[in-house]
């Protein structure tokens, strides 16, 4: 039995207008075509390409631009890839190549102790959290995790682990954003008392939450820092079925080691004087 996870705040899905799938379809034929050329495109490319009058291409175009995916050459009066869409395409391959390095932390971590394990990333563009990688138990009751989906930077121990060890400026621009919980619709605890739950996770090193972005989920995450300071987080979620006090006390060391680990081959080294906690 499965439970889907939809962590995303109703804020980022209501952000996305309807679209037909002629019109989605177009717009991806679009960037394939941008992407694969070798030289700038006119309009009447584009308007051959995906079988539409001239005008139709122009606004179409004109609305990548906005957007930052396409940039226009005023010379020439062709198009060509916008900084937006080089940015996403380093997106993914850095979280890709991330992915493939502490997979077989993951790996290691879900059998150790046969539950969900799961590697969480921070987006600073969009001040939100995405899987990127994971392991499943083999318990018949688990969680299908959507990986590289954006979901609230606020809730749940992924996102907790994290937040306790940003830099102040992305911190404050998370606590902004704030929105009710995915689950429950609970509303966010005021600032000055989350500001110390955070100091509370920074003190013991690992985040523990029951329900807030998962319904019936327990999630103990651990921090995962590389050289710059902290880029994820890593998390083993538990049905709060299956969840029994001893696993409170006994699955935070296993998280901590394994994030350690992780940090370490990321090129992350703890000093005396260690900097990441603020």
């Amino acid at each position: 039995m499965e439970t889907t996870i939809d962590g995303s705040p109703a804020a980022v899905r209501g952000s996305v207008p309807s679209q037909s799938p002629g019109t989605i379809q177009r717009a991806l034929e679009l960037l394939k075509l941008l992407a694969e050329s070798d030289d700038l495109v006119a309009v009447r490319d584009v308007a051959v390409a995906l079988a539409l009058p001239p005008s139709t291409s122009h606004r179409l175009l004109q609305q990548f631009i906005s957007a930052g995916f396409v940039v226009a050459d005023p010379a020439s009066k062709r198009y060509r890839v916008g900084p937006a869409l080089y940015r996403l395409a380093a997106l993914i391959h850095s979280k890709a190549d991330l992915a493939k390095t502490v997979q077989p932390f993951l790996d290691e971590l879900t059998a150790a102790c046969d539950e969900a394990s799961l590697f969480a990333v921070f987006d600073r563009a969009t001040a939100t959290v995405a899987f990127a990688a994971k392991a499943d138990s083999s318990q018949a009751l688990s969680y299908r995790i959507n990986l590289n989906t954006p979901v609230s930077a606020y809730w749940g121990s992924s996102s907790q682990a994290i937040l306790a060890y940003l830099p102040e400026p992305d911190l404050e621009r998370v606590l902004a954003s704030v929105h009710p919980s995915p689950v429950g619709n609970r509303p966010p605890v005021p600032e000055a008392r989350f500001r110390a739950y955070l100091a509370a996770i920074r003190r013991r090193g690992y985040a523990l939450t029951k329900g807030q972005k998962l319904p019936g989920a327990v999630g103990t995450a651990a921090p995962v820092f590389d050289a710059a300071g902290v880029v994820g987080s890593l998390t083993v979620t538990i049905p709060e079925l299956r969840f029994r006090p001893r696993l409170g006390t006994e699955l935070p060391p296993l998280v901590m080691q394994s994030a350690e680990q992780i940090s370490e081959v990321l090129g992350y080294r703890k000093t005396g004087a260690d900097t990441t906690a603020r």
